[in-house]
């Protein structure tokens, strides 16, 4: 004991001592320090407080603010802006006149800091308290992705009404521009109800912030609160049929000395996608009645159809399959009594005399039409493969763009009507160090 107690100034000191060093120790290496977090999002909270009491309120300063936290570097490095809680609840508003505020309040997930330590800046959500107004407004479905191959979105509704009652102040009431229902239809092969969040917009085309939609109480017409804006979709999803064929009638008759003899469409079949009943009833063909009116005509009458306004229009249940052409373009050949037109494919075309050393390319590419009469007392019917086609280039020897004559032989008792016409062009062909010329350059 006596040992212990010798020196008893010179033990303390020593221990106060190393407790300054290890306090000096401390403060060097994890010093104590004041660190900001800007743009920290506000969350408000009881917002019915405000819309029970029959009035709507306005955020006048902004849905974000800097905090500042006080403490060891150690402790602050844990920390991040999405540990940060600030909120402005509704019921501690200061009073429904003048201008309002609402104190904000901090919090750090995980991390135990006296409320001394911690501030932001604004200190107070301004707020601007109005009668509260409430309006309808149409809610427009939106879709995104696609479905299962070989299906399309029918249609869509919300499953309680089309429309919403939106509650909120006058001023932001009068900002609404229109409502959406974004629903993702990606995979599905069968109807469905989806959940999803509305989404509202300005008229600049600005989605509101959370901080907007808060000061909002959005229901049904019926007076059902959305809860979070929350609503459900109900999908109707019908399967496609490929290959439908398209049947356009033609209305009137053409002159007395002609008459019709093909309708021909393009494309000739398309896929509808529509439910198992509209499918059926179809059978195979689609029938777009009197769309043609071919009355007093005395050459081919050309014409297009929107389809897609078709379908619309007439309420058929049915659809063109995505990405599908809207149009068809529908030629009703008129000829005159006594006449037919013959077509023959180039690739039937016999070619003599070609220039070997030149490249050429036929304008039409793909088919002749050949008008002929037929002698009065002709009754045989002509056929495609009768008439034969030959193209003689012999005069036709050097780069060019050509129309040459097609020499056409035709069955006994048909003359041709019109002479036939082809467009040739014809080009010198690369040789091959200018092939490999060009190769190098690339």
């Amino acid at each position: 004991m006596k040992r212990l107690l010798n020196n008893i100034g010179m033990k303390l000191a020593s221990v106060l001592i190393a407790f300054l060093i290890w306090l000096v120790v401390v403060t060097i290496n994890d010093p104590e320090q004041t660190r900001a977090f800007p743009n920290v999002r506000v969350t408000i909270r009881n917002s019915d407080a405000i819309l029970n009491a029959d009035k709507a309120f306005d955020v006048q300063s902004g849905d974000t603010t800097t905090v500042y936290i006080r403490g060891r570097s150690s402790v602050l490095d844990s920390i991040s802006s999405s540990d940060i809680t600030v909120v402005a609840d509704m019921q501690y508003l200061s009073n429904l006149t003048d201008t309002p505020s609402v104190q904000l309040q901090i919090s750090v997930a995980g991390v135990n800091i006296p409320a001394t330590d911690m501030w932001c800046d604004p200190q107070a959500m301004l707020v601007e308290v109005e009668d509260k107004e409430e309006k309808n407004f149409m809610v427009s479905i939106v879709t995104s992705g696609q479905p299962a191959d070989g299906y399309e979105v029918g249609g869509t509704r919300l499953t309680r009404g089309d429309t919403v009652v939106i509650a909120g102040s006058a001023s932001t009431i009068q900002k609404i521009d229109r409502i959406t229902a974004p629903i993702n239809v990606s995979g599905l092969s069968s109807g469905d109800t989806l959940e999803t969040t509305l989404r509202i917009y300005d008229k600049n085309g600005d989605a509101f912030t959370d901080t907007q939609l808060s000061n909002l109480e959005i229901k049904t017409s019926d007076g059902v609160v959305l809860e979070g804006g929350k609503v459900r979709v109900r999908v109707t999803i019908w399967e496609v049929e490929n290959g439908i064929e398209l049947d356009v009638g033609v209305v009137g008759e053409p002159d007395s000395e002609y008459h019709m003899t093909d309708v021909i469409t393009t494309p000739e079949t398309v896929n509808l996608a529509g439910s198992t009943t509209a499918l059926n009833a179809l059978d195979g063909v689609l029938s777009i009645p009197d769309a043609v009116d071919i009355t007093g005509a005395t050459s081919s009458v050309e014409t297009t159809i929107d389809l897609e306004k078709y379908l619309q229009d007439n309420d058929l249940g049915l659809k063109l399959e995505t990405d599908s052409p809207t149009t068809v373009s529908v030629t009703v050949q008129i000829e005159k009594i006594g006449t037919t037109v013959v077509t023959i494919p180039i690739s039937e075309l016999n070619i003599v005399n070609q220039p070997e050393n030149l490249n050429m390319v036929l304008t039409p590419a793909d088919k002749l039409s050949v008008e002929v009469q037929s002698e009065e007392d002709n009754t045989t019917i002509i056929q495609n493969s009768d008439v034969k086609a030959t193209l003689d280039l012999s005069g036709y020897q050097t780069p060019g763009n050509y129309t040459v004559p097609v020499q056409i032989e035709l069955p006994e008792g048909y003359t041709l009507v019109n002479g036939v016409n082809i467009v040739v062009n014809l080009a010198e062909k690369e040789s091959e160090s200018q092939t490999e010329e060009t190769v190098l350059e690339e």
